[in-house]
């Protein structure tokens, strides 16, 4: 996943759904030489409205992982993780995170009337001229500088399934996220056929 952005803890400040749960500390997953089952977490998401999408996965309330993604990064970027040999519930939480604006300096051209005097002459020949005070106009440029904008978070969006996983096993979660208020998530079992194809069944939820 050479495309994804670094995975990061920021989302622990910034989701409040999920935020009192993150408390309890973060799950490792198993040892590759330890026995366990693999997961594969496949987002969907129709309603993108920020620069980034930001998940997190969360088994029995204790964090997991955390990856965040471009818009363009999320299909075909699946998350694989390795569960522990135990009935458990995994949830998913997503939020869409719109960037804000920097500061920018420029200039702005400014207008400034002033007192002077100028040379006025009669149309005589030889003209007859003196001096008379007038008015001047003179523009000029100063510096200006723009605070910009807060970047805007949306609300976490949060579904979650039971497994009761098996050793060796492969189970897929889709995670379809429309909205910071509407999202939900299936799961279902890899099972292989004699002709090497498989099949996807129900998760198990209990030994």
């Amino acid at each position: 996943m050479t495309h994804l952005y670094a995975r990061s803890l920021r989302l622990l400040g910034a989701s409040a759904a999920l935020a009192t749960t993150a408390c309890a500390g973060l799950l490792m997953q198993p040892l590759e030489s330890e026995p366990h089952a693999t997961v594969e977490i496949q987002h969907q998401v129709s309603g993108m409205t920020g620069d980034s999408y930001d998940a997190r996965v969360l088994i029995d309330d204790r964090l997991y992982d955390t990856t965040s993604y471009r818009a363009d990064e999320i299909a075909g970027h699946p998350v694989r993780l390795r569960l522990r040999l135990e009935q458990q519930t995994i949830t998913i939480g997503a939020s869409t995170y719109q960037a804000g604006t920097g500061p920018r300096a420029g200039t702005e051209e400014r207008r400034e009337e002033y007192a002077c005097q100028r040379e006025e002459c009669t149309t005589d020949n030889p003209p007859v001229c003196h001096i008379v005070d007038s008015t001047c106009i003179r523009t000029y440029s100063v510096p200006t500088y723009t605070q910009g904008q807060a970047g805007s978070r949306s609300a976490e969006c949060v579904a979650s399934v039971q497994i009761a996983p098996d050793v060796n096993r492969q189970y897929v979660i889709g995670f379809e996220y429309v909205s910071e208020t509407e999202c939900r998530a299936t799961c279902s079992q890899r099972v292989t056929r004699a002709d090497g194809s498989f099949e996807r069944v129900p998760c198990p939820t209990s030994y």
